[in-house]
């Protein structure tokens, strides 16, 4: 509900400070006394957009302050203010600050919103219903919710929304997939060829450092083969061998070997030399034999290490290992594209299934609604009959709609403003103060299921009076059992049901004109309603005052 209102600087507003209270807020004055301010300040409250003429002439801004209580803040609107690091508290603060110049800033608990976000929240919980506001009860959408909820409908609709939500998610993923199916296509040949090229020489780990070797080899061959050519022929093979020369030198030297017993030292060494000799050129030849080459596999080993260069640029790799991981992750994205048709196939029947079943729900929704409609007609055509309003009787029209959030059903309030008349749409006949006791009427009946935290009524007396007002009354203080209810009129039939009786007034204050605002106690309350009757402290007024307010107890007794 809402507990208080405070406004500074609103057009003729200086600065005001209202308390309501639960249950029926009754709000009167002369005409010109600034009621219409109160329903423009919470407009403000409700994301409503500020007028040119918003700010007080003098003023560079007014600010607008509502303290909400919410015991019962719904679960979607307790989402949202955590989603959007608004502090959730039973307590909700709103504050609407509007510039001159029409700039504007808005606030949820001290934390700054957009008007949006504003509007979209509070529209949930605070319903204005005037001439000049755009009226809900117009929307389908609006109208088939109050439907629903009339007839306990909301656990079916949630479950309805949560599979067509799955639908929908699994259509735009096949879209999504469909899509790229096409791009997938040249992706997938893309990967074929290139993965083509690098298999085309079937390297392994380990082949680049093989190629390398094999190839830096065959470039130094001649060059190695002549040194080891060079130094067989002078340590052993050669004529002038240095093993040969030193093999003639053993003869002589064994012939001294008598004269000097130490020569035999020296003829083991040359024996020993001789040795070596050999050795160091079996040696060799082992090398030289590695470079026994095959020409036609060298020429294929230089082809392969060419090309494997050519791939490391192209593929901005730095060693083969990289290649060969490149080549891992195309393999394993073409695995990904060549799935798109099974992965297509299976969301397809998956749609096919969930599908069905939303199309189930929905015709058994569809179907309820139906067979329930008449009820809500039949509940509302009395309380419109009792206001003496359209007897001609209250319909719910209904047409087939795309599959939806909420179904599979259009529908549409019609009225028929005399008993044999064609119904039309309450948009077409309803006029601004019959659209007001229209909703009037569709709230109480669906008071118990449905309805607003805080519901405002401005002008719902405009055409009526007598016995009607009563009705009208009645009603009002009906739906205030359930919520807040506030309710500016001219009419002391619906004042005298107020819970709270709230009177505006103006008086001049160092020359300015200054609204105020007195909550009225029983006396008080007595008085205003003698007023409103226009015989205020008349004998006949005062009877009837009585009288009124002896009536409207009797009601509200009658309605316990």
């Amino acid at each position: 509900m809402l507990s208080k209102l405070l406004i500074k600087n609103l057009a003729v507003i200086k600065e005001l400070e209202i308390d309501f209270s639960s249950g029926l807020n009754i709000i009167t004055g002369e005409t010109g006394a600034g009621k219409s301010m109160i329903i423009d300040a919470l407009t403000l409250l409700c994301g409503g957009r500020a007028t040119t003429d918003a700010v007080r002439s003098g003023e560079e801004w007014c600010e607008v302050q509502g303290i909400f209580n919410f015991a019962d803040l719904s679960p979607v609107v307790k989402k949202s203010f955590t989603d959007n690091d608004i502090p959730c508290e039973d307590e909700i603060v709103v504050r609407r600050l509007v510039q001159r110049e029409g700039k504007s800033r808005a606030y949820i608990n001290g934390v700054i919103v957009n008007l949006s976000y504003l509007e979209a929240t509070f529209g949930s919980l605070v319903s204005i219903l005037s001439q000049h506001e755009h009226q809900k009860l117009f929307e389908s959408s609006f109208q088939l919710e109050l439907l629903d909820s009339f007839l306990g409908n909301a656990p079916r609709v949630q479950e309805l929304e949560k599979v067509y939500r799955s639908w929908k998610g699994l259509e735009n993923k096949f879209n999504e997939i469909k899509k790229l199916q096409s791009e997938a296509t040249k992706r997938s040949d893309y990967l074929k060829y290139q993965i083509a090229e690098i298999k085309e020489h079937s390297f392994k780990e380990g082949d680049e450092e093989d190629l390398t070797a094999r190839v830096a080899r065959s470039d130094h061959s001649v060059m190695v083969l002549k040194a080891l050519y060079n130094l067989t022929d002078n340590a052993s093979q050669g004529e002038n061998s240095a093993s040969e020369k030193l093999s003639k030198l053993i003869p002589e030297l064994s012939r001294c070997s008598s004269a000097e017993p130490e020569i035999e030292k020296l003829l083991e060494l040359i024996n020993d030399a001789v040795v070596k000799m050999d050795e160091l050129c079996e040696e060799a030849q082992k090398i030289s034999k590695k470079y026994n080459f095959d020409e036609a596999q060298i020429e294929e080993d230089r082809t392969k290490l060419s090309e494997l260069k050519r791939l490391k640029k192209k593929f901005v790799c730095s060693s083969l290992d990289e290649i060969l991981k490149t080549l891992a992750d195309m393999e394993q994205e073409l695995l990904g594209l060549e799935d798109v048709d099974s992965k297509l196939n299976k969301i397809d029947a998956e749609i096919k299934v969930i599908a069905q079943d939303y199309s189930k729900k929905a015709k058994e929704l569809s179907s309820l609604r139906k067979k329930g409609s008449s009820k809500l007609s039949k509940m509302i055509e009395t309380i419109l009959d009792g206001l003496g309003m359209f007897k001609g009787g209250f319909k719910v029209e209904f047409k087939d709609a795309e599959p939806g959030h909420s179904g599979i059903d259009r529908v549409e309030y019609l009225i028929s403003t005399n008993t044999g008349e064609t119904a039309k749409s309450i948009s077409k006949i309803a006029s601004g103060g019959e659209l007001s006791r229209l909703m009037l009427a569709v709230q109480s009946a669906t008071n118990e299921v449905y309805g607003y935290g805080v519901q405002i009524f401005d002008e719902v007396d405009a055409g009526i009076g007598g016995d009607i007002g009563f009705r009208v009354g009645g009603l009002l203080k009906g739906i205030s059992s359930n919520h807040q209810v506030v309710v500016i009129t001219h009419l002391p039939q619906i004042a005298v049901f107020a819970s709270s009786h709230l009177k505006v007034w103006k008086e001049e204050q160092n020359a300015r004109t200054v609204v105020r605002v007195d909550t009225l106690d029983k006396d008080a309350r007595f008085n205003e309603v003698t007023r409103m009757l226009g015989m205020e402290n008349h004998k006949v007024a005062v009877s009837n005052a009585m009288e009124m307010l002896a009536k409207a107890q009797k009601i509200q007794a009658e309605r316990v």
